[in-house]
């Protein structure tokens, strides 16, 4: 099924109705909300958010929102997470950081490419890949993982698991949500800001 705006503004209007609070995550917070941030002095937590009105399938952040991030081991922040509470609470998602818009791409496992019009990505790029209406990633890819862009070609683009490094040897044709991470970086006690209007809870790929 593919919702039109209308239904993209009542499914988003239905997350903001629970979605009190934003998390941050150092991997793939996965279905529970894992690897979410602990520690600091200050130390973290989460945040609440107010969400400003549907419309074009999305709810933006009305609030600024500023975390206290302690150093972290890895060096990462490689997602933000949503859930009702600001301790235990019911998890209902994640997307990387950087607000950018999921796109739908077409793989082809004899090539290893994705083809995808408009992408607008260039070679070291990370993304995120999620599966299509709950039909799994195609084969050779892990739905959470990040990746980067190699073999970058006009419409088309492979994923490695390093920069500049081979391309993901897929063994089944398919399609696939992706979604550029811009990483934020904390190897010491800092501040995460989420500006005004840069988290959406989005609809669209609905």
């Amino acid at each position: 099924m593919a919702l039109g705006v209308n239904g993209q503004n009542s499914a988003v209007d239905g997350l903001a109705a629970v979605v009190g609070f934003l998390s941050l995550h150092t991997g793939d917070p996965s279905t529970t909300g894992a690897l979410e941030v602990t520690g600091g002095a200050p130390a973290y937590a989460r945040k609440a958010v107010t969400w400003g009105a549907a419309a074009g399938g999305q709810r933006l952040n009305s609030n600024l929102i500023t975390f206290d991030v302690p150093g972290l081991a890895g060096g990462f922040i490689y997602w933000i997470g949503m859930f009702s509470l600001v301790t235990a609470g019911v998890y209902y998602g994640a997307s990387p950081p950087g607000g950018q818009t999921p796109k739908v791409g077409t793989f082809i496992a004899s090539t290893d490419f994705i083809t995808s019009p408009g992408h607008a990505l260039v070679n070291g790029d990370q993304v995120v890949v999620f599966d299509v209406e709950g039909g799994g990633v195609p084969t050779g890819f892990t739905e959470g993982t990040t990746y980067l862009v190699v073999g970058m070609t006009g419409n088309t683009f492979q994923l490695s698991l390093t920069n500049g490094g081979a391309a993901v040897n897929g063994t089944a044709d398919g399609y696939l949500w992706y979604q550029k991470s811009i990483p934020e970086t904390f190897v010491g006690q800092g501040q995460l800001a989420i500006p005004i209007g840069s988290y959406a809870l989005d609809g669209r790929a609905a």
